[in-house]
């Protein structure tokens, strides 16, 4: 975990690694995890196995919006903001806003 993060309510489940970068936001209810927590495989499920992980990455400058959900194997480049209620299943690259479920890049951001 970088510098000066700010966090407020949020699930971090690492079996791997999870990576972020200096001056991170998480709103409410943010959830960053890379791996499944449970396998869809019935047998091995309740043995208490779960699917491979897979490392998260997130950069610098990023802000996680309330109830975001952030997935194994992603990265989010620096200066993003992930909306409300987003579900990030692929990487998000650099400088833009993006949302939905899945999240998906809503807008383009000029860096100052």
């Amino acid at each position: 975990m970088g510098n000066d993060c700010g966090f407020s309510g949020v699930i971090i489940g690492a079996a791997k690694s999870i990576v972020l970068g200096n001056h991170v936001l998480g709103g409410a209810n943010v959830t960053i995890t890379d791996f499944d927590w449970h396998n869809i495989n019935p047998l091995e499920r309740n043995q208490g196995g779960f699917e491979q992980a897979e490392p998260v990455r997130i950069g610098d400058n990023v802000w996680l919006g309330l109830n975001s959900l952030i997935l194994k194997g992603v990265e989010i480049g620096k200066n993003s903001v992930i909306g409300a209620n987003s579900v990030v299943t692929t990487s998000i690259p650099a400088n833009v806003i993006a949302g939905g479920a899945p999240a998906k890049i809503l807008k383009s951001l000029d860096e100052h």
